[in-house]
């Protein structure tokens, strides 16, 4: 039976991110029947591509389509049952499968390649599930006002994230940053103030809207705290980068340092403090206007790759299922379709 576009579309897409070269199926014991889950995290990046918002849904469009279940890797036609769909979805979120697929995919395609105007950013990924109450952390008491006395000892000064990242790899920085689900807040482009409960994905996209390093953390995790280790993993997985732009939010000398030393040129929007802010000139204005390629790269995951329908919970499961549409995204844009 010939394929269709759309079917011959899913099936390039599918060849392009090659997601079944990072499963291992792992086997099983005792009277259940063994469903390789090899076509299993294929049928899930479909349902990323064709945005369909629950696995029951993918599992009725796969028994109705022959074609697709074929161009999935379904021997003899049978569809596994939702609880293993489930069950598989956990084993390639604990294995950190997507992850691989994806550096793999960057540096397949793009690694010798330089990108000129890298664009990062994070967007709002609301949660289904309560959030977790935030670590307190023991801070040394407030030194008093004044001349320290004669002998005493001199006040240790805990170095900040950022300040302790510029000597870290990139993931011993990204392991110490919380990623359960919590309340995050953030001023909109009208100077509201909105909450929402659950994560923040993190992303570094390209000049062309190709995603190149991705890493979701928890919803109160500051955009700053991740600049350096995903300045770093880029830095890893590309030929080369001229430069990086980002919102006020990133705007912290030890950004610029980082990033300096790794041979990129930062450009960030200024934050005013007290009137000592210096505006961008003319040639970064221009270039931070490339920005917009990770807004769009964002609107682009809700909006057509299931970044709206976050069913799942915990951090490991959440991340699993924006890595589905970031793998999706990025094939698109490289297939141009």
């Amino acid at each position: 039976m010939p394929l269709t576009t759309d079917q011959a579309r899913i099936a390039l897409i599918l060849e392009t991110v090659r997601i079944e070269e990072h499963v291992k199926d792992i086997g099983l014991s005792g009277g259940r029947p063994f469903y390789s889950m090899k076509p299993t995290a294929r049928a899930f990046l479909v349902k990323s591509v064709l945005n369909v918002p629950t696995t029951k849904e993918l599992i009725a469009r796969l028994n109705a389509d022959e074609s697709l279940r074929t161009i999935c890797g379904f021997v003899h036609g049978v569809v596994p049952s939702a609880s293993t769909f489930s069950r598989h979805f956990a084993n390639l979120s604990n294995e950190v499968v997507l992850d691989a697929t994806h550096e793999a995919l960057v540096v397949r395609h793009v690694g010798k390649e330089i990108v000129h105007h890298l664009s990062r950013d994070s967007s709002a990924i609301e949660g289904r599930e309560k959030p977790q109450a935030k670590v307190k952390i023991e801070r040394p008491p407030k030194r008093a006002v004044g001349r320290p006395a004669k002998g005493s000892e001199p006040v240790h000064k805990e170095p900040s994230r950022i300040e302790a990242q510029l000597t870290q790899d990139y993931e011993t920085s990204l392991s110490q940053l919380p990623r359960g689900c919590g309340v995050g807040s953030k001023t909109n482009s009208k100077g509201h103030l909105s909450h929402w409960i659950g994560y923040k994905l993190h992303l570094d996209v390209a000049d062309d809207g190709l995603p190149i390093s991705a890493f979701t953390t928890s919803a109160h995790v500051h955009d700053s705290q991740v600049a350096i280790p995903l300045a770093r993993m880029t830095s890893e997985r590309v030929g080369g980068v001229f430069y990086e732009t980002m919102d006020k939010a990133y705007d912290a000398a030890g950004i610029r340092q980082a990033i300096g030393e790794l041979g990129h040129v930062p450009i960030i929007q200024p934050v005013d403090r007290g009137g000592r802010a210096v505006p961008l000139d003319q040639a970064q204005a221009e270039r931070f206007k490339t920005r917009t390629t990770v807004e769009r790269t964002f609107a682009n995951l809700k909006d057509n790759h299931g970044g709206r329908f976050v069913r799942v919970r915990t951090p490991k499961k959440v991340h699993a299922h924006l890595m589905f549409g970031v793998l999706a995204i990025f094939a698109l844009v490289l297939l141009k379709t």
